[in-house]
């Protein structure tokens, strides 16, 4: 806590003494006569599996870096990847407040960093750009996915990758377990369960302890997971993820733990993180949930596990039936105030590129993220092979469930500066649900909730 508070207070103090960066205007870049070098970093994942070059997010992004150099002559961008993933970025931005020669011209941040980074003063918000810059616009863009990075009137940075949990289900397994159709509820997903087990997949099904999921489900059942508007229209100041609705679904979890199924943790290394879907390719489990920005990796390590035909399906819900819609997650762009007036041009310019329709289908039909432009889809169709193809089948599950459904402050996902502090207190109440000797799931969310609303009111009484 000692740590947050002193973190803050040095991002709020050092904007003193950051230059303040001139708005992004394109005229900047287009009177320059030499390259301006910039640094993007960024924490895209490498590939699934060691040996499968050229494979992963990391890769997907790389490719898209290369081709922007190559299709102007005014800007060249070094990539800096951050093997730890988005924490690890946060953390060294926040570090690197105290050495300004380090800062990179342009970041990526986790969607949920977007309070923080934005508390932190550090930062130019994509509003001031868009009003810089006349020819730029996010009309085509879906809305959930600029209202993810929309504080107030603000949009503070730019959406580039979303992602959504979806089911994930071995096929052969179904074959053999004689289950026809992938589950719609909960209670459906407990009895394919044992099913799997009776066919001879020992925990049926893994279960991630992942607070994202349960957040997924609250926004599908149309339910915020902070107050004051999923902290949209004010500063959230308290939690209210304690819902009769999480409580069921926590039940089931627990039920299922109980009844073998697997509970794997949601960080560490590539194989303690995924190893709920580890646990399918190795024929422990027919059914998971993750994250479809997973799907390009799969996809490209599926030849190596003959027993394994993947199928994707929606999450299951209580009663099979949704009344909201899943929100956005993943990752924005964000330009630094430390940026001279030139380095802001070229980072904007960069950003546009990485962002336009082209961009966003290749980045989208690459990896498993969304295709966030409406005016993408058609190109994101046509890399995955076409409408009727298997690839987009696949692909299409978490679009079609983003897509529908309302676009409010409740299914924009939350935006809140504690996010790590809050989420772990998920996490914590996750681990115990799903071991001995088993707590009852309104217990751990109503404790879960408690310690939340301490932290979100610990993290706004230290930046005022």
């Amino acid at each position: 806590m000692v740590a947050s508070c002193f973190v803050v207070s040095s991002l709020v103090s050092s904007t003193a003494q950051a230059s303040t960066a001139a708005p992004c205007s394109p005229t900047t870049l287009s009177s320059s006569h030499s390259v301006t070098n910039i640094t993007f970093e960024e924490s895209m994942a490498g590939p699934a599996l060691p040996g499968l070059t050229g494979s992963g997010n990391h890769a997907a992004l790389q490719t898209l870096i290369a081709a922007y150099n190559k299709s102007q002559s005014k800007v060249h961008v070094t990539d800096l990847n951050d093997t730890g993933g988005y924490t690890d970025t946060w953390s060294k931005y926040q570090a690197d407040q105290s050495n300004p020669s380090s800062i990179p011209q342009v970041v990526m941040f986790d969607q949920y960093d977007t309070q923080a980074a934005a508390d932190s003063q550090t930062i130019v918000p994509v509003s001031t750009c868009l009003a810089a810059d006349k020819s730029a616009s996010l009309k085509t863009f879906v809305a959930k996915a600029t209202g993810a990075y929309t504080l107030g009137k603000t949009i503070e940075g730019m959406p580039f990758s979303v992602s959504t949990p979806v089911m994930y289900y071995n096929k052969q397994a179904f074959v053999k377990a004689g289950i026809t159709t992938p589950p719609t509820t909960m209670a459906q997903l407990a009895t394919d369960q044992t099913k799997l087990q009776a066919a001879g997949y020992t925990n049926g099904v893994a279960i991630k302890r992942d607070p994202w999921i349960t957040m997924t489900w609250l926004a599908m059942g149309n339910q915020p997971f902070i107050n004051n508007g999923n902290g949209h229209t004010e500063r959230a100041t308290a939690a209210s993820f304690n819902t009769a609705n999480a409580v069921s679904y926590w039940n089931a979890i627990q039920t299922m733990v109980k009844n073998g199924a697997l509970a794997t943790g949601a960080t560490g290394t590539i194989n303690q993180a995924y190893a709920n879907l580890f646990a399918v390719s190795g024929g422990q489990a027919g059914i998971t949930f993750d994250t479809t920005a997973a799907l390009g990796s799969i996809e490209a390590a599926l030849h190596l596990f003959p027993t394994v035909t993947i199928g994707v399906a929606p999450l299951p819900t209580l009663t099979g039936s949704i009344t909201g819609s899943t929100p956005p997650g993943g990752n924005g762009l964000f330009i630094p105030k430390q940026d001279t007036a030139l380095q802001a041009a070229a980072a904007w310019d960069f950003i546009k590129y990485l962002t336009n329709a082209k961009s966003i289908a290749q980045w989208a039909s690459s990896t498993g993220y969304l295709p966030i432009r409406t005016d993408s889809v058609s190109q994101w169709t046509k890399n995955l092979g076409g409408a009727t193809s298997q690839r987009f089948a696949w692909y299409n599950v978490a679009y079609n469930t983003f897509s529908t459904g309302p676009s409010n402050t409740a299914t924009a996902g939350p935006v809140l500066g504690s996010y790590a502090t809050v989420s772990n207190e998920l996490v914590t109440a996750l681990d115990a649900l799903t071991q001995s000797p088993y707590p009852s799931a309104s217990s751990l969310l109503s404790a879960a909730q408690s310690s939340a609303t301490a932290d979100i009111l610990s993290y706004n009484g230290r930046i005022h």
